[in-house]
């Protein structure tokens, strides 16, 4: 198997991504959370309505804890940027969006949830990690 890596810029202290693109990941990341709210109101069971509730929650969540001014990245590590993030969240939710299985949906979403929480840790090499592995899921097969 090939392995390649995407070489970015090393941070250096005070770098950080920026809360313009967090601002408008966070809102895509709520819209998300939003859009699980018909599919809450079909489920036939309760199990499921939690579930769907679960994973809503998260995503608002997330979404709360990306609306910052900046999340300041660990130096060393590789320099995310912020139109990255949201780059891969907007790719993300073009991917959710269309996939009609509830069960792949939450999958995805839990994917995205993942990839974020480890955004807010500002440590770039995970970051990177985190992006292919939410590709991997976005995209599976």
């Amino acid at each position: 198997m090939a392995t390649f890596e995407m070489a970015l810029p090393t941070a250096q202290p005070g770098d950080r991504i920026q809360g313009a693109a967090l601002a408008e990941a966070a809102q895509r990341v709520g819209d998300m959370a939003d859009s699980l709210q018909a599919a809450i109101a079909a489920a036939p069971s309760g199990e499921e309505r939690a579930a769907l509730r679960a994973r809503q929650d998260e995503l608002l969540h997330i979404a709360a804890q990306l609306d910052v001014e900046g999340i300041e990245l660990l130096v060393g590590q590789a320099r995310v940027s912020g139109e990255q993030v949201l780059a891969a969240i907007r790719a993300a939710q073009a991917a959710v969006d269309g996939v009609a299985d509830l069960r792949s949906r939450l999958k995805q979403l839990g994917a995205l949830v993942d990839f974020a929480g480890v955004v807010l840790t500002g440590k770039g090499d995970r970051i990177l990690g985190a992006a292919w592995t939410l590709k991997a899921a976005l995209n599976p097969g």
